[in-house]
């Protein structure tokens, strides 16, 4: 494996409305969205055997949904904000991995910040489709597109974080 694998983040607010998609709609809300699927399945099924609750489960799932989705839009708008008060706009983001860890490059729109993150500091990584999202603790997430990692190198970061870290999940 060659090094440094280096990720860039150009649109921060993209990548962390992503994770707040992922966070509040598939692991927070995973039993919503199971319920909202058996809500409709069974009104459905209802309205097939033409039953008048059929129509009331599909606008009880249809409601639960539309539910959930405001509750993303709320949690995620407001968090950014909270969040751009207390540190800035964030302007780009560059992380570089290396064999003992990463580096993590934070560009303001007038200053720069620098840390560096071991792999035994990583408390849970999950790799999705389109990102990988690295938990350092409860409120810190560092978001890395695979779409914005230099050379296409996706493959070779996830098998770097699968040997570097312990705690890994794939959804």
């Amino acid at each position: 494996m060659q090094y440094p694998i280096v990720a860039y983040s150009k649109n921060p607010k993209r990548d962390y409305y992503a994770y707040m998609g992922f966070h509040v709609l598939l692991r927070k809300g995973l039993l919503l969205l199971v319920i909202v699927a058996a809500l409709a399945l069974w009104g459905v099924i209802d309205l097939v055997r033409n039953e008048f609750f059929g129509l009331f489960y599909l606008v009880l799932a249809a409601v639960i949904m539309l539910l959930l989705l405001l509750r993303y839009f709320i949690i995620s708008r407001k968090s950014y904000r909270d969040y751009i008060a207390a540190a800035g706009e964030m302007k780009m983001v560059v992380l570089t991995f290396e064999q003992s860890g990463f580096t993590c490059e934070i560009r303001y729109a007038n200053k720069k910040s620098v840390a560096t993150i071991h792999y035994e500091q990583i408390a849970r990584v999950y790799d999705t489709r389109s990102h990988f999202y690295l938990h350092i603790s409860a409120t810190q997430v560092f978001s890395v597109s695979k779409r914005q990692i230099e050379g296409g190198r996706a493959k070779e970061l996830s098998r770097l974080l699968r040997r570097k870290v312990t705690s890994q999940r794939e959804v």
